[in-house]
């Protein structure tokens, strides 16, 4: 259905602003939202696929129970790949690479 991904879009951007986020201007797949007391939440949209990143993983488990109640969505934990990167976890950091 062609209004599917248009449909998703305004809700998506609705509920994220409602929440707080705000919208890059370069790059209009990132949001960011700052909390004083919470830190920051960086999340990248690729069609149905969330990246999200931030400076607590507490605030990341709040903000990932949010977006359950509102949509239906799965928790695939930690990436290994988020289309066109890969990503490689080892004991000295998260290495990012695109080989494919």
């Amino acid at each position: 259905m062609k209004q599917a991904p248009t449909k998703w879009n305004k809700s998506k951007d609705g509920f994220l602003t409602e929440i707080g986020f705000i919208i890059c201007v370069s790059e209009h797949v990132v949001y960011v939202r700052k909390e004083n007391n919470k830190g920051v939440i960086i999340l990248c949209l690729n069609v149905d696929d969330l990246l999200i990143r931030g400076s607590s993983e507490a605030h990341i488990s709040e903000f990932i129970k949010d977006m359950m109640r509102r949509f239906e969505m799965t928790d695939l934990g930690h990436i290994s790949y988020f289309p066109g990167i890969e990503f490689h976890r080892s004991s000295r950091g998260l290495l990012v690479h695109q080989r494919r």
